[in-house]
């Protein structure tokens, strides 16, 4: 079972590299922006859009069906497994943005991204 401070940390990583994503992104022009282009959802707006949709607080505590939705026998899960598997997700659309706006002449560094120079900022600003 994950713990509260793993996936807490997971999900700043997490949006921390996605902010970083999004002031790059900022720099496209909005004919770049809306290209359609061979990444998940078609363009890099979509791309976006997708990546930053959320979960409230009341909806991770929630179980819900994924089997009968896709038209199988009921199989549950808790909504926090399904923001878990977002965030991992994340990582994916994360690389084929970041090659898209490098494409465009917007590179992002490859340290901003990473997992453990994150982790290692975050603790060298903890009490």
């Amino acid at each position: 079972m994950l713990t509260q401070t793993l996936l807490r940390t997971f999900l700043a990583y997490n949006h921390q590299a996605n902010a970083i994503l999004l002031c790059h992104f900022a720099a496209l022009t909005p004919e770049q922006g809306q290209r359609a282009t061979a990444i998940s959802h078609g363009t890099a707006l979509e791309l976006i859009r997708h990546m930053v949709d959320t979960l409230s607080e009341e909806a991770l505590a929630e179980t819900i069906d994924v089997g009968t939705a896709q038209g199988g026998s009921p199989r549950y899960v808790r909504r926090w497994q399904i923001f878990l598997h977002l965030v991992n997700h994340s990582t994916h659309q994360r690389s084929e943005l970041s090659r898209y706006l490098e494409a465009c002449g917007h590179p992002v560094a490859e340290r901003d991204l990473d997992f453990l120079n994150f982790v290692v900022r975050m603790e060298s600003t903890e009490c």
